[in-house]
């Protein structure tokens, strides 16, 4: 009688054992999904604003150009630029 009780105590320990391990694999999992999302999404953001960055110090230069030859067009595009860099 002992030793059932003992074996059908050492069966359920194993049997909450493998849930407990179960939850623990299943919470890391999810866990390492929100980490790759959030890098995900940190790194589009980081190469949003470097393109823009990078964008501008090439445009930059032409819409200058365009406004010394009286572009009145390039003037509002070189103010939206300055205005843009200064936020």
């Amino acid at each position: 009688m002992k030793d059932d009780k003992q074996s059908i105590e050492q069966l359920l320990a194993e049997i909450a054992l493998k849930a407990a391990q179960k939850a623990a694999a299943e919470a890391a999992e999810e866990a390492f999904q929100a980490g790759v999302s959030i890098g995900y999404a940190h790194g589009l953001q980081e190469g949003y604003i470097l393109g823009a960055q990078e964008a501008t110090k090439r445009l930059t230069p032409a819409i200058s150009d365009g406004v010394r030859h009286g572009s009145s067009e390039c003037g509002r595009a070189l103010q939206l630029l300055r205005n843009r860099t200064s936020e």
